[in-house]
């Protein structure tokens, strides 16, 4: 909390580096909390994105570490009304939605690995959206209870409690021949491997938006620019340095 407390303080003042660093704590939660209301990840993606950059220039809106969360998630659920409003939002799989090739690997396997995170992803479609948020925000990228609680502004209780309901209804909608530990895990690891912290190009991507919304001549400067990055994110390497300089 005092470490977090710190970025925002530090972001409040104007430095890009520790809201950098903010987005790389809450990529996850926030593109989790998205994705169950938009049920499409590139769609969560670009929401949450919007999101952080409505969120920096009214930072000094925010009061503290403990009203961050829910101060952004509101944010959030802003932006994803933009893209809901007016349509019925029909939950897909986030390997269609993010059309990535699969690994080589033998086909049986490939395949049955396939058919698992297809059921996983549909039934957590299936819960309630209640249960849906928390049951993504927990096994996206495990954050705690009371983590979740601060984001949603409930009870650590209640999410507790929708947490237990949503594993019940997993159980009985996956397989009964399933036991609850391989339903848990095949849960977690079909949400965490598709997690915006798999590599860092979401982050990325709002880091540089952000800049290129709030100080355009940060951009324009290209040794200012990767000095900032490389702040942030660590050293980038060359071919990418070589890509940005020459567009």
């Amino acid at each position: 909390m005092a470490e977090m407390k710190s970025l925002i303080n530090r972001a409040q003042a104007g430095e890009l580096e520790a809201y950098g660093a903010i987005v790389q704590r809450l990529q996850d939660m926030a593109v989790g909390y998205a994705y169950s209301i938009l049920g499409d990840f590139h769609l969560a993606e670009d929401a949450v994105q919007e999101s952080f950059i409505e969120a920096y220039p009214n930072l000094s809106k925010v009061y503290g570490p403990t009203a961050f969360p829910s101060w952004f998630r509101k944010i959030i659920f802003k932006h994803c009304g933009r893209f809901t409003r007016g349509k019925y939002v029909q939950m897909v799989p986030l390997e269609e939605a993010i059309g990535l090739p699969s690994k080589a690997k033998d086909p049986a396997v490939a395949a049955e690995e396939q058919e698992m995170k297809n059921m996983a992803i549909a039934a957590i479609a299936s819960l309630p959206e209640n249960q849906r948020t928390v049951t993504m925000l927990f096994y996206v990228n495990g954050y705690s209870q009371n983590q979740i609680a601060d984001f949603m502004e409930v009870p650590a209780t209640t999410v507790d409690h929708r947490l237990r309901s949503s594993r019940k209804r997993l159980k009985s909608t996956l397989s009964p021949n399933l036991i609850e530990e391989r339903i848990i895990t095949m849960t977690k690891n079909t949400l965490h491997e598709e997690a915006p912290s798999r590599d860092d190009s979401f982050v990325n991507a709002c880091f540089l938006t952000v800049i290129e919304f709030t100080n355009p001549l940060l951009i324009s400067d290209f040794r200012c620019f990767i000095e900032h990055y490389n702040q942030t994110f660590g050293t980038m390497d060359t071919e990418r340095q070589c890509k940005l300089n020459v567009g």
